[in-house]
C-alpha cells in the first residue's frame, strides 16, 4: 500500500508541475488566432522565415480552447495540446491544393518535424514561443488582432 500511495503522489506531483505552463489562468487564449513568425535561435535571436510568407492561412494555429489548437501548415492540417505536448496530431492535404509545388513543401516537412518534438512553450498576450531542439530553437507565432 505504501508502495501505490507513493506512486500515486509521484503521479500528482508530476501532473502539478505540469500545469506550470497551463496558459488558460494567465491568458486566456480560447478564440484567439496565431501566425508564425519564423524559427528563433535562442543564442543569436536569429530568425528564419517559412516559406510561403505571402499565404496568409499558412502557419497558423487557432484555440479553441485554452489548451488546444489546430491550424495549417503548408500541406498538414496540425494540432497541438498545450497540456499534453506529445499529443500532436497531423493529417496530410493533398498536393494539389498547392499546386504541388515541391519547393513549398520543403518548410512544410519542417514545420511538420519541428511540431513533434516541442518541448515546451511560453506564451504572452502577444507573442507564443514552442520551444524545440533542446530548447535552443522556438517557433515564433505572433497574435492575429481580429
Amino acid at each position: 500500500m505504501k508502495i501505490f500511495n507513493c506512486i500515486l503522489f509521484c503521479m500528482l506531483l508530476a501532473g502539478v508541475s505540469c500545469l506550470d505552463n497551463v496558459p488558460g489562468g494567465i491568458i486566456p487564449l480560447k478564440g484567439t488566432q496565431w501566425k508564425l513568425a519564423g524559427s528563433v535561435n535562442v543564442e543569436t535571436g536569429e530568425l528564419r522565415e517559412f516559406q510561403p510568407t505571402a499565404c496568409a492561412e499558412c502557419f497558423t494555429l487557432t484555440f479553441h480552447s485554452d489548451h488546444e489548437a489546430s491550424g495549417l501548415s503548408v500541406w498538414v492540417k496540425t494540432a497541438i495540446d498545450l497540456l499534453d505536448l506529445r499529443k500532436y496530431m497531423n493529417h496530410d492535404i493533398s498536393e494539389a491544393r498547392w499546386g504541388g509545388d515541391p519547393s513549398l513543401r520543403i518548410d512544410g516537412d519542417r514545420f511538420r518535424s519541428i511540431m513533434i518534438s516541442i518541448e515546451s512553450f511560453t506564451v504572452t498576450t502577444e507573442e507564443l514561443k514552442l520551444y524545440h531542439n533542446n530548447k535552443t530553437e522556438y517557433l515564433l507565432f505572433k497574435r492575429i488582432q481580429p
